[in-house]
Order: structure tokens, then sequence, then C-alpha cells
């Protein structure tokens, strides 16, 4: 029989020591716990002494570089966008090239195929550009492709695009056209816009094109296919002659299987080519050579004349001008001149005055009407009327003329030579103005008080004054 007084004393004993161990792991937390405050604190001093400024310095070189790399990433964004735009530009013109145009004429098939309009494609290419580079060198080409690229730019709309495809050679883009009509005066509008001279760094040039036209849906469905339809058409209308504008279905020179040469010209028209192809029986190669040269030669006497003749519109136009504004000037004076001879007065000057007014007022008048009449029949050089003439009166009319200027500077005009009439065939109005402006100058270079001598003098068949 256990006692239980002895099991009791057992459990407390137990009890007791599970107590002290108790005890002691908590003395030894509590020795832990305040080693790590001591540590704390040690590092809290630490910290608060150095590492807290290097952290800052530290936080600071990582907000620079994370800047800076900021910097170098929209730097190279942007480098990357100019090279995408450098890789779809002309260099040159900075037009679109051919990637970009083919990219948004595919856009704008797609465009017209879903809302049913159509498009137009215009090739443009200059007429003997290589001439220009030939005479003026490629420096003066480069600035003649940008004046290109101005004035088709210059005649589409912003929707529009221009393209250089390279050399002389341009497409344009034409959204939402109604019919071919609207592409032809566009086109038209081109070719007088580069037909007028412009100034080229120092030189002034006369630019012509051909240009062909294609339609969509009418002739293709694909942008490829519109841009190749308007090259063919381009060399139809460059067969045809400069200047020519001709769309895909267009049968203005004939078929293509018949010699451009064939084909009937306008009276004057001067064809772009008239070459013997190479390697067919034909002129000798130096013979071809001189053809070619011989055909340059006529193509830019052609493109003279036509300044000749722009120049001859314009100096016709003057005239019509200076004739209107020298009519009102001529009335007063001849109104004067009139007065002049009723004034009651003794003074030998005033019949003088009035027989001066009267006829470099009626001379005047001559002469502008016969300029006018002669830039109005006839374009070429001046020619006279050639009437009988005495030249003995035209020089004594020529120096009374002068009377009046050579009074003011108390000076002479003597004529001495040859008695008898004088005559030869001419005009004597233009003969009097010549010898007029010679006496002009004369007393202008006479000293006050001096003499002028002239004299006339029969050599031969000719007249010496």
């Amino acid at each position: 029989m256990t006692s239980t007084s002895g099991l009791k004393d057992t459990t407390d004993g137990n009890a007791a020591s599970d107590l002290a161990r108790v005890s002691m792991r908590i003395d030894a937390m509590r020795g832990v716990l305040v080693r790590l405050l001591q540590n704390i604190a040690v590092a809290e001093q630490r910290l608060g002494a150095c590492d807290s400024s290097r952290l800052l310095q530290a936080n600071e070189q990582l907000v620079l570089s994370a800047l800076r790399e900021q910097h170098n990433a929209h730097t190279a964004l942007q480098a990357l966008t100019q090279a995408q735009q450098s890789a779809e530009l002309d260099p040159l013109t900075k037009l679109p090239n051919r990637i970009l145009l083919l990219d948004r004429l595919d856009a704008a098939v797609a465009f017209a195929k879903r809302y049913g309009t159509q498009l137009a494609v215009l090739f443009v290419d200059l007429d003997k550009f290589k001439e220009i580079n030939d005479a003026f060198g490629h420096a003066v080409g480069d600035l003649a492709l940008k004046y290109v690229a101005q004035c088709l730019s210059s005649s589409v709309r912003a929707a529009d695009t221009v393209s250089r495809l390279g050399g002389d050679e341009f497409v344009i883009l034409l959204t939402e056209v109604s019919n071919g009509s609207d592409a032809k005066l566009v086109g038209q509008k081109i070719l007088d816009q580069l037909g007028a001279p412009c100034q080229i760094g120092t030189h002034l040039l006369r630019l012509s094109a051909s240009i062909g036209i294609s339609l969509y849906p009418a002739d293709a469905q694909d942008g490829a296919t519109l841009v190749e339809l308007a090259d063919t058409a381009m060399y139809r209308a460059k067969r045809c002659g400069t200047c020519q504008c001709v769309s895909h279905g267009d049968d203005v020179c004939g078929s293509d299987s018949q010699p451009a040469v064939l084909r009937a010209m306008a009276p004057g028209h001067v064809p772009h080519a008239l070459l013997t192809p190479t390697g067919q029986a034909g002129l000798p190669a130096d013979l071809q050579e001189a053809n070619e040269q011989l055909l340059l030669a006529a193509l830019h006497a052609q493109e003279l004349q036509e300044v000749m003749q722009e120049a001859q519109r314009q100096l016709t136009a003057f005239l019509v001008f200076a004739e209107g504004e020298l009519r009102h000037p001529q009335a007063p004076n001849r109104l004067a001149a009139d007065q002049l001879r009723r004034l009651p007065c003794d003074e030998a000057v005033l019949p003088l005055a009035h027989a001066l007014v009267e006829t470099q007022a009626a001379h005047m008048k001559r002469l502008v009407t016969n300029l006018l009449d002669m830039s109005r029949r006839n374009p070429s050089p001046r020619r006279f009327e050639k009437v009988p003439v005495n030249v003995l009166s035209v020089v004594e009319t020529a120096i009374k003329s002068m009377e009046s200027i050579t009074r003011a500077r108390s000076q002479s005009i003597t004529h001495r030579g040859a008695t008898g009439p004088l005559g030869l065939l001419g005009s004597s109005a233009h003969l009097q103005q010549v010898l007029s402006d010679l006496l002009y100058h004369a007393s202008g270079h006479t000293r006050e008080g001096g003499v002028i001598e002239l004299t006339t003098a029969r050599v031969g068949e000719q007249i010496l004054i």
C-alpha cells in the first residue's frame, strides 16, 4: 500500500525543479534581450556617427544615376525616331521616299476600297534633266530638284503625298478624286508652274516634265501596280513630246508599237528624241552623235525662242502702258505751247520755246507710236521705214532744238561743211533724235562760253557728220 504523503513530496519536488528551470530560462532570455538592446544602441551610435551620411550619399548617387539613365533613354528614343524618319524621307528634298509612299498608298487604297472612293497616282519625270547637270553641274541640279519638290508640294493639297523615288522622278498620290479629269487638271497645273522661268542659283532656267496618271479602281487594285501603270503612261507622254500629261487609258500618240517619229507633229514642234536605236542598222556612230547634238541645239533654240516671245509680249504690254502714260503730259505741253504763241511779248525766245515744245512733243508721240506699232505687227528686230531725208535740214533742226540749253551755258554751235543738199534714205525723226542726243552730251562736256563744232561732208556714197 503506497503512502500518500510520499507521492505529494515527490510531486512538489518536480514542480520546484520545473519552476527553477523556467526561471533560469527567463533570466537567460533577459540577458539576451539586454545584449540585443546594447547592440542596437551601439549600432544606432555608429549609424548616427558615419553610416547615415554614407547612406544619404548613396541615395543621392542612386537618384543621379536614375536621372542619367532616364536622359539616356530619352536621347536613344529621339535618335531612334530620327533614324526612322530618315529611313522614310529623301535626304535631298525631305520628301517621303519609296518605302513611305508605298505604305501611304496601301493605306489610301484600303480607305478607298472601304468607302468606295477613287484615288490617282501621278508619275512625274523631268525632261532633259541630264543637260542641266552637264551644263551647270550637279550642285545646280540639286537646287533644281529642291525647286521642283517645292512646286509639286504647293500644287497639291496637304492631305496628298508628294514623293521622290530617286533621280528626277517624283510620284504624287491624290486621295479622293472625283474622276480622271481632276488628276489631269492637277498635272496641267504642275506643268504650267514648272514651265515658268525660274532662278536656280545664278542661272535662269525653264523646266519641263512628262506626267503619267493611273486611277484606282479603274486601272489597278493595288498601290504597286498603280505606280507601275503611271510610270508606263509617263513614258508614253515623253514619246509624245515635252510637257505632256497622259493617263493610262489615253491613246493620244497612237499605239505603243508605232515609232514616235512617224506620228504627226504640230508645225514648229521638235521631238524630245529622234535617235536611231543602238544596235539597229542606220546611222553610223559618229553621225548619230552629231544628230543628237543637232537635236539638243534645236531644243535649246526652241527654248530661247519661247523666252524671246515672252520678252516681246512683256515689251508690248509695257509700251501700251507707256503710250497711255505719255498721252497725259503731252496734252499740257501742247496747250502750253499754244499759250506761248498767243502771249503779247516781243521776246524772241517765246517763238523758239513754242517751236521747241511742239517739235519735241510731236517727236515723242511719233517715237512711241512707231515702237508700239512695230511690237504689235512684228516681233522681229526693228526695221525703220526709209524715206528721202535732207541731212542738212535735220542738222539745222537739231541745232535749233539745243539753242535754249547752249544759251543758258553761253555756248555756241557752229556748223560748217557741205552747202548743197545731202540726201539719203532713212528716218528723219530718228536721225534728228540721234543728233540731238549727241549735241546734248557735247554741251555737257564743254565749258561755259565754249564752242561746239559740227561738220557735214559727203564721202563717196556716205555722209559723214
